[in-house]
């Protein structure tokens, strides 16, 4: 997994369990990753995320989206799920 992940030029990474069932939690582990992409810039989804306990998805990830269309840079998000 290292080597793979070595060889992509823009990766978001983040890891989550059966122990982050929160929507909060998930949205800023989402957003945050993606914005460690060097190329990448969101802060006005990385601040909706901090202000809002249980932000509405849809208008925070319409926003996401929005910010991160502005960049013409491809984005790998790989998706790992444990069980245990």
């Amino acid at each position: 997994m290292t080597d793979w992940a070595q060889s992509k030029k823009h990766l978001a990474w983040f890891s989550i369990d059966r122990f982050d069932d929160n929507i909060s939690r998930f949205s800023n582990y989402f957003i945050h990753s993606i914005n460690e992409i060097n190329a990448i810039n969101c802060p006005a989804s990385l601040e909706a995320v901090k202000q809002s306990q249980y932000p509405d998805l849809i208008d925070l990830f319409t926003l996401f989206i929005s910010e991160i269309s502005e960049y013409n840079v491809p984005i790998c998000i790989n998706w790992i799920t444990t069980t245990t």
